[in-house]
């Protein structure tokens, strides 16, 4: 669903950028529409659209919604998880708190809402 959204979002920033000249600032201006997508709801609700259909939520080491920097720490994060082979995701499934590189670097964990405790 994310991505979906983001795509569509910038195919439109592509377009609009190329029909009034940006250049290389459309992909600047891509890049950052997604950062903002994520960093938006992880920081407002804890889960993107997309996590929130699968019942799964972004939450701080005290279980509380991640703050700007820590949204930001994670975003970044997903670059380091992507740049060797996409193993900071595979690293989910070894993990013991079952935390991808990215969840690490920003002290995040990503839960099940769905379960009731």
């Amino acid at each position: 669903i994310d991505s979906l959204v983001v795509s569509l979002l910038v195919m439109v920033i592509t377009i609009l950028g190329g029909l009034i000249g940006l250049g290389g600032w459309t992909s600047i201006a891509a890049l950052l529409s997604q950062a903002i997508y994520c960093m938006y709801f992880w920081k407002t609700t804890g889960a993107t659209p997309g996590k929130s259909l699968l019942h799964l939520k972004v939450v701080d080491l005290e279980y509380e919604t991640v703050d700007l920097r820590t949204a930001f720490l994670r975003y970044l994060g997903y670059f380091v998880s992507s740049i060797c082979l996409m193993l900071g995701y595979i690293w989910i499934l070894i993990d013991g708190a079952n935390q991808g590189w990215h969840d690490k670097i920003a002290d995040t964990y990503v839960i099940d809402t769905s379960i009731k405790s």
